[in-house]
């Protein structure tokens, strides 16, 4: 049985800093990683504050009991995720503006047209 682990800073490839715990769940074989956004010192007490992220479930037999392993692959996975996030919804965007654009050139059109068929 592993003990709580923590580790901070856990710095990404791209650059951001989190805190990863991971702990044995009930039941046994599976560790939870619970990701933390750092995001500054608190102002009064000078305490590093972090958000609350995600957490995931591991099985560490899975990645040879390489706790590490399993910590880099959680941050990847979820800076993975947010970049996929990002882009469906900048494509969401794009598609949104472009049924806008059409739907004002069809009023256009129709404002414009003299009616005959």
């Amino acid at each position: 049985m592993i003990e709580d682990l923590t580790k901070f800073p856990v710095v990404s490839r791209s650059g951001k800093e989190y805190m990863i715990n991971i702990s044995r769940t009930r039941g046994g074989g599976l560790v939870k990683v619970q990701i933390n956004k750092y995001i500054g010192k608190s102002k009064i007490l000078r305490k590093d504050k972090f958000d609350y992220l995600r957490t995931e479930t591991y099985r560490p037999e899975d990645y040879n009991y390489n706790y590490v392993e399993i910590a880099k692959n959680a941050v990847e996975y979820h800076e993975l995720r947010i970049e996929t996030l990002r882009r469906e919804c900048e494509q969401m965007k794009q598609e949104a503006l472009e049924r806008m654009l059409k739907q004002q050139d069809g009023i256009e059109a129709f404002k414009n047209w003299s009616g005959k068929c």
